[in-house]
């Protein structure tokens, strides 16, 4: 699903994608905002997840794995926490590889699928 985003005032802010994949115990739900025109996210939150408590959970709980994808530009590439230093980087969370990756991969394939309709929208003026 798409939804394109605007701020109060109806200026548009970007776009919202809602997509699902495959983490460590279950389906991983995610939305995230997408600014077309700069080519970065504009924030992440998980919708579904049935991942490890106290581990994978971390995915929507720890505040700095959350946090740094506002602002990152995709494609997503997930790194040693602490090794951080490019745009499209994102810190793994110790313990939870797989569920990290789950939601770098979801935001990667849900782009690489639908960013071109969005960009082609975007150029028409309509987003």
């Amino acid at each position: 699903q798409v939804y394109l985003g605007y701020r109060t005032g109806n200026e548009r802010v970007g776009f919202a994608f809602v997509a699902a994949e495959p983490g460590f115990q279950d389906l991983v739900g995610l939305i995230f905002g997408y600014d077309a025109a700069k080519k970065q996210l504009l924030g992440m939150k998980v919708l579904e997840t049935k991942e490890t408590p106290g581990l994978g959970d971390k995915i929507e709980k720890d505040r700095a794995f959350v946090d740094q994808f506002r602002g990152a530009q995709p494609p997503l590439v997930g790194v040693k926490r602490g090794k951080r230093s490019k745009p499209g980087e994102v810190d793994m969370i110790t313990g939870a590889t797989i569920s990290s990756k789950a939601v770098i991969r979801i935001i990667n394939n849900t782009l690489k699928r639908l960013g071109p309709a969005v960009e082609a929208y975007r150029e028409e003026g309509k987003g």
